[in-house]
């Protein structure tokens, strides 16, 4: 099923699709996201503590 799955629909449909060139955005875009919310966290908060003081 899983073989027929990935051939007609290709690998995005996988769980945890390989890592190739095509696929790349899928284990990337986490990653991307996760340290933009950080940083902008981090920037909100520091510009509360400056207005504050």
């Amino acid at each position: 099923i899983k073989q027929y799955l990935t051939q007609r629909y290709g690998d995005y449909v996988l769980f945890s699709p390989p890592l190739k060139m095509t696929t790349l955005i899928l284990w990337l875009l986490p990653l991307l996201l996760g340290t933009a919310g950080c940083l902008l966290a981090v920037i909100y908060f520091r510009s509360r503590q400056e207005v504050r003081a």
